[in-house]
């Protein structure tokens, strides 16, 4: 009720929950080397099945291409928007007879604002 009476006050009051939050963000950490090679030792006896090939891909894919994770995987299902998601399309061999580069094109990134989108090549 008192904020509809000054709605400045509410835009300030917001932007301020923004910036400070409610709570405190829980720390992410990152992906080392060791951690890598854990997964890589406990999918390996799976490593037949497609969905562990594609996890092992896209850890793969976000370690060494420096990746945060929202730029190559989605939240949900429904959420998928190949306009603006990591589709099979955005993947590129650079020479299929000697292929030793992979060019992967992010559409964006939290870095990226205008939402022009980068190629990183692996």
């Amino acid at each position: 009720m008192f904020a509809k009476r000054l709605p400045r006050l509410e835009y300030v009051l917001r932007g301020v929950k923004r910036v400070q939050g409610t709570r405190p963000k829980r720390p992410r950490l990152p992906i080392t080397p060791d951690i890598l090679r854990a997964l890589y030792r406990f999918w390996s006896p799976r490593a037949d099945q497609v969905d562990v090939l594609m996890l092992w891909a896209a850890c793969c894919l976000g370690f060494f291409g420096f990746l945060r994770a929202g730029e190559f995987t989605i939240d949900t299902l429904e959420s998928f928007d190949p306009a603006s998601h990591l589709t099979a399309t955005d993947i590129s061999v650079v020479s299929r007879e000697d292929p030793k580069i992979v060019s992967v094109r992010i559409k964006q990134s939290k870095t990226d604002p205008f939402r022009q989108g980068t190629t990183i090549h692996l």
